[in-house]
């Protein structure tokens, strides 16, 4: 299906103030419900989905593992294209053209761009009162937004000023 991005938030933030600050960066607070999910959040945490369109496909967070992973496979492909060239009879420098070639069309995305924006929108949450931290859970749902998530931990990054 796509990705989609929730939120942790303590039972004494101000929803609505926060739902004023997110849509300031183009996102919205909805409630979400997954049984399972919130089975695994600490008491006094409520669950919340901050994606305002359709998902959440293409976001900066989580990118960097997500290239990563993609460039292994396309690794392994061309790998093998090499292979099949050198079959047809391709020589060297004609693989090192068409992998000059390939480089130019892979060199586009940095996975790092939006990021700030959701350094800006953390930062401007985390100021607000009674909003102690904010938790984030990027999600791949093949289903729907109940179907069973097994959290593999919490990282907790402190805010830099």
């Amino acid at each position: 299906m796509c990705f989609f991005i929730s939120s942790l938030l303590p039972d004494s933030a101000n929803i609505s103030a926060l739902a004023e600050v997110v849509e300031r960066y183009g996102r919205a607070l909805k409630p979400q419900s997954n049984p399972d999910l919130e089975a695994q959040l600490q008491p006094g945490e409520r669950l919340l989905l901050i994606t305002a369109g359709h998902c959440d496909c293409g976001t900066a967070l989580g990118a960097l593992e997500r290239k990563a992973a993609l460039l292994e496979r396309r690794r392994r492909s061309d790998e093998r294209k090499e292979a099949s060239l050198r079959r047809k009879g391709w020589g060297e420098s004609r693989i090192q053209r068409w992998r000059n070639q390939q480089q130019k069309v892979s060199s586009g995305h940095d996975p790092q761009a939006g990021l700030i924006d959701w350094e800006r929108l953390l930062t401007d949450l985390l100021i607000q009162p009674r909003t102690p931290y904010v938790g984030l859970l990027l999600h791949w749902y093949g289903g729907g937004f109940d179907e069973p998530i097994a959290l593999q931990g919490r990282v907790s990054l402190p805010l830099c000023a």
